[in-house]
């Protein structure tokens, strides 16, 4: 994400391209920015537009519609195949792939890796000549821009919504992976609302389940004291039970467990 007249920008990796990401991206930027531009300039991106329309009209997504009436910005897409139109855009990526990538950073998370890109970003803008005002740097050049940036106060609640109901093993799934709910919903309808880091699963106005987010496939994701009322009725689960395997438990808890691993027909 980039100010046009600065140059000043923010290069963020996720794992996908989907609405959450690019959500979640918008307030990482406005925070690294100390404030909110006026107006958003956007290629016709499936997450951003429903449908191109006559001129610079488009059918926007809802929550991406939200998200700009929350921070106060008005999206403005391109025209298609109007290449100038969207020159800026092109040259960052390509200058985030030049200066951050080449050689290729090693890490062991996108948190890791999107807290090195922040500090590559400050150290471009403040080394890097403004392409036009030649006698500044980009992040000179900021420095008077952000003044005119409107103030960021808070940030938007940045998921989008899919309803489901919870399967007789406590589960929901979503793209692929299931996680779990508190065992009194099952099969009761819930709403998922999914961030780009986590996901949680409500029913009225309560959470019944929050995770961290899995991005690999076919994966289960369990919240053990989802599970703790069923063993009232089936102690045998925390022996052997999948939702307790790897829980490491309360003393009382791994005192019965121990119990129960010497009587193997409970």
């Amino acid at each position: 994400i980039r100010l046009c007249h600065s140059r000043f920008f923010l290069t963020i990796a996720y794992p996908n391209e989907q609405l959450e990401m690019v959500m979640d991206a918008h307030d990482k930027a406005f925070i690294f920015f100390n404030g909110i531009c006026r107006k958003g300039i956007y290629d016709n991106m499936k997450t951003v537009v429903y449908k191109i329309l006559v001129g610079k009209q488009r059918d926007i997504n809802d929550r991406f519609a939200q998200m700009a009436s929350h921070y106060l910005f008005e999206p403005i897409a391109c025209t298609p195949a109007a290449g100038w139109e969207k020159g800026q855009v092109e040259n960052q990526v390509n200058t985030s792939r030049r200066n951050f990538f080449t050689p290729l950073v090693k890490v062991d998370s996108f948190d890791e890796l999107n807290k090195k890109l922040e500090e590559l970003c400050l150290e471009w803008a403040k080394k890097t000549k403004h392409p036009e005002l030649k006698d500044h740097t980009v992040w000179e050049i900021y420095q008077q821009e952000k003044k005119h940036l409107l103030p960021y106060k808070y940030s938007f609640e940045g998921y989008k919504v899919e309803s489901t109901i919870v399967s007789s093993c406590c589960l929901i799934t979503f793209d692929t992976n299931s996680y779990s709910a508190e065992c009194e919903y099952v099969h009761k309808a819930v709403e998922l609302r999914i961030y780009a880091k986590k996901v949680v699963i409500v029913n009225g106005k309560k959470i019944i389940g929050q995770h961290e987010r899995c991005f690999e496939r076919h994966k289960r994701i369990y919240d053990p004291w989802h599970y703790v009322p069923i063993l009232e009725r089936k102690p045998g689960a925390l022996r052997n039970g999948a939702p307790f395997k790897d829980f490491k438990l309360p003393a009382s808890i791994q005192k019965v467990r121990d119990g129960l691993s010497t009587h193997p027909d409970a």
